[in-house]
């Protein structure tokens, strides 16, 4: 659909992504680089990266949120990873737009977009190396590079 013809009422996953994240402060921007980091630093099947032989590789089924926040609890070196710095976040489909924000923010925007936006999710750290796939065929995975 052409965003000029698009109804007056619509808004796009970007803008629901952009007001969440507003509505929790203003540690968050939009960002660029992401893709570039997982093409540069993973094998790529589909759209999604190999992650599996990775240091630190971890997996788990994960049907919702509850299921993806039990996965980083449960893995102190995952946790300690995703909350030690600054996250970026890409979509792959009905987001095109690429943010990074506050650690402080992430639980609550995990939760957001898995149930608001139906499609692939990555989290990483270009800077601490570290990547989180959450897939829409309910499994999460989580590799660092280094």
């Amino acid at each position: 659909m052409d965003r000029k013809n698009e109804p007056a009422n619509f808004r796009s996953a970007d803008d629901e992504m952009f007001a969440f994240l507003s509505s929790l402060g203003d540690r968050w921007r939009v960002s660029e680089g992401g893709v570039k980091f997982i093409e540069e630093n993973f094998a790529l099947i589909g759209s999604k990266p190999v992650l599996r032989g990775s240091k630190d590789y971890a997996t788990a089924d994960c049907l919702n949120f509850a299921g993806a926040r039990s996965f980083i609890d449960a893995n102190p070196t995952v946790k300690a990873r995703i909350l030690g710095g600054e996250i970026r976040y890409l979509g792959d489909s009905l987001t095109s737009t690429e943010v990074k924000f506050a650690p402080e923010y992430f639980y609550d925007f995990l939760k957001f977009i898995m149930e608001q936006v139906p499609e692939h999710h990555y989290f990483f750290s270009p800077t601490a190396r570290w990547l989180l796939l959450v897939a829409m065929e309910k499994y999460v995975e989580f590799a660092a590079l280094d």
